[in-house]
């Protein structure tokens, strides 16, 4: 993909959640059955990095297990509806390509509908290796991202994969705007156990889910990936 429509389609993103702030994280307040399997890798004494936090809803979990919180956001009125919920927690502003944080400073990472909003397989790679040092060794990168080979999903993937064979797409192979607004990948287990393996990461655990359940491709709501440094 060309790395100026590349930054064309994560300004886009951005300026989504950037406009949408207060609504999106209204959505987002419930307890997500996600987040009890991830609380399984977080041990008291843990530090927790929070890569695309959104509002937040991810500390409750980490501070229940005893764990240390930093919560890292590109949208800026999106940190600020997660400082007025969870004031005690540390938040602060940043881009998962460009980092401003100590090497190996945390024991996990995690990356929650993150990876699949940034545009090609370069850049990608190069936040989830940004990710990855910001481990120790023998630390967690978790992720989830959106399964675009669910049954729900498979018109709309299939109709820009065809716009891509006629000339009339400037995305790649499974990428699709969501309501024309939101830029999103659709990964396969596959393909993103190669991204992890090529930022120094072992896959521990690469499935897709739904409810909290495990379950097949056409079901999966999300794919869950865990790698070890």
């Amino acid at each position: 993909m060309d790395a100026v429509f590349a930054q064309k389609l994560i300004e886009k993103t951005q300026d989504y959640y950037e406009q949408r702030a207060q609504d999106f994280s209204a959505s987002r307040q419930r307890d997500w059955p996600l987040f009890i399997s991830f609380a399984n890798y977080i041990k008291k004494g843990d530090r927790v990095l929070d890569l695309g936090c959104g509002n937040g809803r991810l500390y409750p979990l980490v501070s229940q297990k005893g764990a240390s919180y930093l919560g890292v956001d590109a949208s800026k009125r999106l940190l600020q509806e997660a400082k007025r919920d969870y004031g005690s927690a540390e938040f602060q502003a940043g881009n998962i390509l460009d980092l401003k944080l100590p090497p190996q400073s945390f024991d996990v990472a995690v990356l929650i509908a993150v990876l699949h909003h940034i545009p090609s397989r370069a850049l990608r790679q190069e936040a989830l290796c940004n990710a990855a040092k910001l481990v120790k060794a023998g630390g967690l990168v978790l992720l989830t991202n959106w399964n675009l080979f669910q049954t729900k999903f498979c018109s709309l993937r299939l109709r820009y994969n065809l716009k891509k064979v006629l000339g009339k797409n400037k995305m790649d192979f499974n990428d699709v705007l969501y309501k024309e607004k939101r830029y999103y990948h659709g990964f396969t287990k596959r393909e993103i156990g190669r991204l992890l393996q090529n930022a120094g990461l072992r896959v521990v655990e690469n499935y897709y889910e739904k409810d909290g359940i495990k379950t097949d491709r056409w079901k999966g709501q999300n794919l869950v990936t865990v790698g070890r440094k």
